[in-house]
């Protein structure tokens, strides 16, 4: 089981995101509950939510996953949850990773995504929070501190969806 260490860029990849996708971040705890991190429009003007995932820090480092959070944990009384992959309802994921050399987006329909999850859960890779991510998110006072799930390569989820240079 690997180890994931909380990096602090999501908020920052959230922004980029809508930015490069003619969209607005959004701050309503309602949506981010729901997993939905901001909207993003077409060309053609269609307007899709998003979950917004930032991995350049890991895959910079020469790793090929990402990881999709199954479980939260509250480790002072070890209440679980489920993760923000089975909680979400955004139409896609923007998972932002150094892929082919660049910083790219991987964009991918969201029930593309859990399909494929489903499909292949028994044979994908377990995470879990590291220690140090456990402690940064006792100080954010989140409830739920410890999280956990799988792994899938970046190759493998590109076929399922698009690739994107990050452009801004």
């Amino acid at each position: 089981m690997s180890k994931v260490i909380f990096d602090g860029k999501g908020f920052k990849a959230e922004k980029l995101c809508a930015k490069q996708f003619r969209g607005e971040t959004v701050s309503s705890k309602h949506l981010q509950y729901k997993d939905i991190d901001c909207y993003v429009n077409t060309l053609r003007g269609v307007k899709y939510s998003a979950s917004v995932k930032d991995q350049t820090y890991s895959t910079k480092k020469g790793y090929d996953t990402i990881q999709i959070e199954l479980e939260q944990t509250n480790t002072r009384n070890n209440k679980t949850i489920l993760g923000c992959f089975l909680k979400n309802e955004s139409d896609y994921y923007f998972w932002l990773v150094w892929y082919e050399g660049k910083t790219q987006w991987i964009i991918i329909k969201s029930d593309v995504l859990k399909d494929y999850v489903n499909t292949h859960k028994e044979t994908l890779k377990t995470w879990t929070t590291s220690h140090y991510t456990e402690a940064k998110n006792r100080q954010y006072n989140r409830t739920y501190d410890r999280s956990s799930g799988v792994m899938i390569k970046i190759s493998d989820i590109a076929k399922l969806g698009e690739v994107k240079e990050l452009k801004v």
